[in-house]
């Protein structure tokens, strides 16, 4: 379910409010719990040879770190088992976030980005947009340049009880949308639409085949899940 990490990389991105009522990462994904580790593994693992040059060969598995609050720390990607990208997340003391890293796998930083989050007049979060710095200014972090046009925005519907209902992710130079859908605090179906015609591209379902005892899945179709929890 190769989607299934792309909607959940792309989920990761966001975090929201500051009482107790906030929307977590952990709500994002629909995770119960105190959750301090999960690991998305894809089950194709098979190693298999690039179909044209331009294709990279090998599998993407991505593992997440949280912190006590339920806000994503870290996040590490792995190309075929080899350590590829890590990114770290830091939030302010409301659990906003307000900024990214990028580092390679030797940990030598490639790029960061800086947020901005916007509420609606009931105080939650409803567009969050993330601006990448200007690669050459990141020789002086006390003089660190972003863009002035977002790297990607994402907007957050909610339904009359106030929980979410939508998330919708629009990238820089792309023409589609992603859009991601709960019912009863879980994810149900991802989507990527078409800006120009609305026309849908894609739409991936989520079922779930098997649950822990927490009644957070850890068994898709093509995709196993590992989940350890704060004792």
């Amino acid at each position: 379910m190769r989607n299934l990490i792309l909607i959940i990389t792309l989920i990761f991105l966001s975090s929201c409010a500051a009482k107790k009522n906030y929307l977590t990462d952990l709500n994002k994904i629909g995770l119960l719990g105190n959750v301090k580790y999960l690991k998305f593994i894809n089950q194709n693992n098979e190693e298999r040879e690039p179909a044209d040059s331009n294709e990279e060969p090998g599998y993407i598995d991505n593992e997440y770190f949280f912190n006590k609050n339920g806000m994503i720390t870290e996040q590490r990607q792995y190309i075929s088992n080899e350590l590829s990208q890590i990114f770290v997340f830091s939030y302010d003391n409301k659990n906003f976030l307000i900024s990214k890293e990028y580092y390679n796998s030797e940990r030598e930083i490639v790029t960061k980005s800086m947020f901005e989050n916007k509420l609606n007049n009931k105080g939650k979060l409803y567009r969050q947009m993330e601006f990448r710095a200007w690669e050459k200014s990141l020789s002086d972090s006390t003089k660190v340049q972003y863009r002035i046009f977002p790297e990607e925005i994402i907007e957050f519907l909610y339904d009359n009880n106030g929980k979410l209902s939508q998330q919708k992710h629009y990238q820089s130079n792309t023409s589609f949308k992603y859009v991601i859908e709960y019912q009863d605090k879980r994810i149900t179906k991802a989507t990527t639409v078409d800006l120009i015609d609305n026309g849908i591209w894609s739409s991936t379902p989520y079922d779930c085949l098997k649950f822990d005892q927490n009644q957070n899945c850890i068994k898709y179709k093509d995709t196993g899940v590992k989940i350890e929890y704060y004792k």
